[in-house]
């Protein structure tokens, strides 16, 4: 937790640590699957949980390039197209990251 916190504040701009400063498993809450995304008897199973895994991939490459659509889907070996798709269907605010 204290190295956690350590990168928090040397990746913050200013006096105030943010949540896209925190490693994504601490973000995961926010972009966890909706119910009904993959059936309600897949929702604590295997296609939940690589969703999450997906969200949390997606999360550090956004992170790591600030918001960079193109350089994210590169470092992920994906097309630009793919992980826009990826983006639209987990809601995630890419828009956060810059």
């Amino acid at each position: 937790m204290e190295n956690v916190l350590e990168r928090a504040a040397v990746m913050s701009e200013g006096d105030v640590i943010h949540g896209h400063h925190l490693p994504p498993s601490l973000q995961m809450n926010r972009y966890q699957t909706k119910p009904g995304m993959g059936g309600a008897a897949e929702e604590s199973g295997f296609t939940n949980r690589v969703a999450n895994f997906e969200i949390e991939l997606i999360t550090e490459a956004l992170k790591d390039t600030s918001g960079n659509q193109s350089q994210a889907a590169k470092r992920l070996g994906l097309s630009k197209r793919m992980i826009q798709y990826k983006i639209r269907q987990y809601g995630i605010d890419w828009q956060r990251f810059r």
